[in-house]
């Protein structure tokens, strides 16, 4: 009997055992099984989802500190390695022009910003107009990333000829603002002025020329009359406008002059030439005549295109007329004198 009630306690104990490991089992099972319900279905989705933010729509404007200060505060990133950099003639430097995502876009928040920030207006080069006509002078404006702006007209004591530039604001050279304004003062061709026409008849040529370049006249066509009743040769017989007429300043006067009379040495002749181009452009012309004596300039001044200028003159010896066009090294023409 005792070893049967000693056997049936054995077996008890170890049904206990069984009953806690069991119990243990149970238990254990449950708290993994709670630990993978909650990875599996709240914060493994939540990982795969990402948490949303809304991104800031004041960032825009802002100084780069700034903005990456208030987009780090309101839960976003910032990659500042992707950061660009562009001119902006509204954003000043340093300050955001736009941003990526874009203001008010709902995105993840481990979704970084990437910013572009101003590096201030790009800088031009203000180009050299003067001289240009007016849409030659937009033409080199706007390839120079500039804007054509008010155009200012006024006479041109100097003679720059009707349309073209004669000075630009800004400067030329000037280091301005991309896209900013050009304003050009346009001549309207020399100031039509006039004058009473001079009484030439008896003078000599170079006398009379004088007389005409004070008034801002200049001898034009010149022809050959014969007169031997003067005891001179190149004196003017005629003219035309005739004297005491009004007329503009500018103006060629026709002269007939003298090809009579005695002459110690040489030979009386007319030196010719009408200036190459259209009217409503001047060129410096420089007319030389060079014969055994050396050379003498005739005229150095700039002339409207298509003028005829003419010049009586006595020569000696081989006689030629050297012509110059804009380029003063080399003539044009070297044409020689009867």
């Amino acid at each position: 009997m005792k070893q049967a009630r000693e056997a049936a306690l054995l077996f008890l104990s170890k049904v206990s055992t069984l009953n806690g490991l069991f119990i243990l089992a149970v238990v254990a099972a449950l708290v993994w099984g709670g630990a993978f319900l909650l990875f599996a279905y709240v914060w493994l989705p939540g990982f795969v989802a990402g948490e949303e933010i809304v991104v800031p729509d004041d960032l825009i404007g802002l100084s780069y500190k700034e903005a990456v200060e208030r987009a780090l505060d309101m839960g976003a990133r910032v990659d500042g390695a992707k950061t660009a950099h562009q001119h902006s003639a509204e954003m000043p430097n340093g300050y955001v022009i736009s941003h990526t995502p874009r203001p008010g876009q709902k995105v993840k928040a481990t979704r970084a910003l990437v910013f572009t920030v101003s590096k201030g207006p790009e800088m031009v080069s203000a180009p050299d107009i003067v001289g240009y006509s007016e849409r030659e002078a937009e033409s080199q404006i706007k390839t120079a990333g500039l804007r054509l702006g008010a155009a200012a007209y006024t006479y041109s004591d100097a003679l720059i000829e009707a349309g073209k530039v004669i000075a630009s604001t800004p400067q030329s050279g000037d280091a301005v603002e991309s896209g900013s304004k050009v304003d050009l003062l346009v001549s309207l061709g020399p100031r039509r002025i006039q004058v009473r026409m001079p009484n030439l008849i008896g003078k000599e040529v170079t006398e009379a020329e004088a007389i005409l370049a004070k008034r801002g006249l200049r001898v034009g066509e010149v022809k050959i009359g014969i007169d031997p009743s003067r005891p001179r040769r190149s004196i003017a017989l005629s003219q035309e406008p005739a004297p005491g007429e009004m007329i503009y300043q500018g103006a060629f006067v026709r002269l007939t002059v003298n090809a009579a009379g005695d002459s110690t040495s040489g030979r009386f002749v007319v030196a010719s030439h009408t200036v190459t181009g259209n009217p409503d452009a001047y060129k410096r012309v420089r007319l030389v005549i060079e014969d055994d004596e050396g050379k003498h300039i005739l005229i150095d001044d700039r002339v409207q295109g298509g003028s005829p200028l003419s010049f009586p003159r006595t020569v000696v010896g081989n006689a030629h007329l050297l012509i110059y066009e804009n380029d003063m090294t080399r003539p044009i023409q070297r044409k020689r004198l009867p």
